[in-house]
């Protein structure tokens, strides 16, 4: 699913997300995701209770987006965002990350995004789950900009940050 954004700008002294994707993967499946406490347990069906957006709705959303910005103090300096419909007819995402921990380490995390519905009027919101919807991590709320581009709020645990994502182009767009 990332592999459809294709090749992406990274600082020149950040290491790239793909050597990392293996240890994310393993610390996903162990629950530990970068340091942050889970915002609340999913219940075992929440992989079933994805709103539904009708295609005409999420068309807009979908694609690649590059991170832009972000307020200080967020745990991720570079991300990878990619929105796509599943074959049920569900808008979801999945969120690759690198950042620094509190301790000053850098990390890699890979999270789903999942139960996307419109909050207020342009703003679409969904949650940030662990690998294989298992915990509710946080929550993600953007707004599409004229340009493509996404600006919202990252909620993770009891910390919200302000990010902005730039739509790439892809071979699809």
């Amino acid at each position: 699913m990332l592999s459809e954004c294709g090749p992406t700008r990274r600082p020149a002294n950040t290491l790239r997300i793909r050597l990392f994707l293996p240890l994310a993967l393993l610390l996903a499946a162990l629950g530990s995701q970068a340091g942050f406490r889970p915002a609340a347990a999913a219940s075992p069906d929440l992989a079933t209770q994805l709103n539904l957006l009708t295609p005409a709705l999420a068309r807009p959303y979908l694609g690649c987006y590059q991170l832009r910005r972000v307020t200080r103090g967020a745990p991720l300096d570079s991300s990878t965002m990619v929105l796509s419909m599943n074959v049920q007819g569900h808008l979801q995402g999945l969120l690759e990350a690198m950042g620094t921990d509190a301790r000053g380490g850098r990390t890699s995390w890979l999270v789903d995004l999942a139960n996307f519905h419109f909050s207020r009027a342009g703003q679409l919101t969904g949650d940030v789950l662990g690998q294989g919807f298992t915990l509710r991590l946080g929550r993600l709320a953007l707004n599409r900009e004229r340009n493509g581009d996404l600006a919202g709020q990252l909620t993770l645990g009891h910390a919200t940050y302000a990010a902005w994502w730039h739509r790439m182009a892809t071979a699809r767009s």
